[in-house]
């Protein structure tokens, strides 16, 4: 290492070049920086460091502070400290648990639910004993956690191994109802895990949803269901799975010829190809209706016909007359029935979830209408729709499912309701219960651009299947 004259002068061991820091010395005004006392400061006279209190108050005595000073309306929950520990977690598990418990459990894409009560089974489940099935809980739970705190970590992938493993040693063994409610939390975990982070790469997340649904054929839940925390949980599942289906209407596997917006390894079409999709009528639904929100069965249901009844992009001209009388009539019915949902009314749609339920009750007419080539003729009520979709997305403050984001923004053609969607998104991204928007931003605009470009109105299926095929994996809609 080359020396330098002045430690050589200095009689020092050098420590070669590089950024070193020193105290100033005394009078040396080239170093040093002087704060000058303002003018207009309070006079504390002759305080001395032993004379001042300090205030030992943590973030929840804040929180309070500021309800109880009328700055917000929400007062903070006091939460008690884990008392059960049968997992004997570390300090650092117990500090993603916290977080999970905070924040990490409202991004939980539930629909019509609170995502608090989805939350408080979860972790019921995932400290309820000390076995394989709750092992895996907890891991996935604890994965996820540490995915939305710190983005895609060593640790919340370990923590996703681990939980894989837990629950294929759970797997090797006979297992009744509440092991089977353990395998579903784990797996919808697993599946949210991949839904947060977004990833380019597989589509592991389709392939949970079809492990549950194998674990929801078993004998063990042939029953109707009671318990609140199987309904939470099933209610979630039940969401994804239609969202799922949804999204397989428009994707074809991935790129064909097509400028990519996404890339991932060429063996996962090969292994989507193998996978077994089970069908539909092996999904057990929730029996009971959410007593708060009886609309959210109702409206799944109604999403779950429109990808069952109608075909993708109907030849109406070659139809015979009888044939194009059956598919109009059918077309009537679901128009008939997604109008007559009774969704909150217009003074209750002033809360989030009541706002959500009418975007998805007009997302559904939106596509409805467009997926069947205006078949009923219903121009005006469309421009009807639109309006009221629009005027609504530029009165809430956030919107944390997709579905209405991509249906109802792929019909912006102003440029002041293309404004009102990207300053929807804006305002969504810094909700601790956003997840990553990038595709919804990419596709939605991708749509506005083709649109612009076209010299005529382009078919609304081949518009949005060309774009969506796009992405090399299956995009989730949830």
């Amino acid at each position: 290492m080359p020396t330098c004259s002045q430690c050589a002068r200095g009689k020092r061991v050098c420590e070669g070049y590089g950024l070193r820091l020193s105290w100033p010395r005394e009078n040396d005004d080239r170093r040093t920086v002087i704060l000058k006392r303002p003018q207009n400061a309070a006079n504390y006279g002759n305080v001395h460091i032993g004379d001042v209190a300090l205030v030992h108050a943590s973030n929840w005595d804040i929180e309070m502070h500021m309800y109880m000073s009328s700055y917000t309306s929400k007062a903070p929950t006091l939460r008690m400290p884990f008392s059960w520990n049968p997992h004997g977690l570390k300090e650092k598990e117990l500090d993603l648990l916290s977080y999970f418990e905070r924040e990490a459990s409202r991004a939980l894409t539930t629909f019509g639910r609170d995502p608090k009560l989805l939350k408080d089974a979860l972790m019921r489940i995932s400290l309820s004993e000390n076995s394989p099935a709750s092992t895996a809980v907890l891991h996935s739970l604890l994965g996820l956690s540490s995915l939305h705190r710190y983005g895609v970590n060593e640790q919340a992938m370990q923590l996703k191994i681990s939980s894989l493993r837990a629950l294929a040693k759970a797997s090797e063994t006979c297992f009744g109802s509440a092991e089977g409610v353990h395998h579903i939390a784990a797996g919808m975990l697993l599946c949210s895990f991949e839904v947060q982070q977004a990833s380019c790469n597989a589509s592991e997340w389709t392939w949970y949803l079809d492990g549950i649904k194998e674990v929801l054929h078993a004998a063990c839940f042939k029953y109707p269901l009671t318990d609140e925390d199987r309904d939470a949980l099933l209610s979630w599942v039940q969401y994804h799975e239609v969202m799922k289906r949804f999204s397989i209407r428009h994707w074809n596997g991935g790129p064909s010829g097509l400028p990519k917006i996404m890339t991932s390894p060429s063996r996962f079409k090969d292994r989507l190809g193998k996978h077994k999709e089970i069908s539909s009528d092996a999904f057990v639904v929730c029996q009971k209706p959410s007593a708060s929100a009886p609309w959210i069965g109702v409206i799944l249901a109604s999403l779950s016909e429109i990808c069952d009844m109608v075909p993708a992009k109907p030849c109406l001209e070659k139809m015979e007359t009888w044939e194009l009388d059956e598919y109009m009539n059918r077309v009537r019915i679901l128009d008939w029935r997604i109008r007559s949902i009774h969704v909150p009314t217009v003074e209750e749609r002033g809360s989030y979830i009541g706002a959500i339920a009418y975007l998805y009750q007009l997302s559904m007419l939106i596509y409805l209408n467009r997926v069947t080539r205006n078949v009923l003729n219903q121009d005006t009520k469309m421009q009807e729709y639109i309006g009221k979709a629009f005027t609504l997305l530029a009165g809430i403050d956030s919107c944390e499912r997709h579905f209405p984001l991509y249906i109802i923004g792929w019909e912006a053609r102003t440029d002041e309701q293309r404004a009102i969607v990207l300053a929807l998104l804006e305002k969504t991204k810094k909700k601790a219960s956003s997840r990553p928007l990038f595709l919804v931003e990419v596709m939605v605009q991708a749509v506005w651009a083709q649109d612009d470009l076209a010299e005529k109105e382009l078919d609304y299926w081949d518009k949005v299947t060309a774009l969506i095929n796009c992405c090399s994996v299956l995009p989730s809609f949830v």
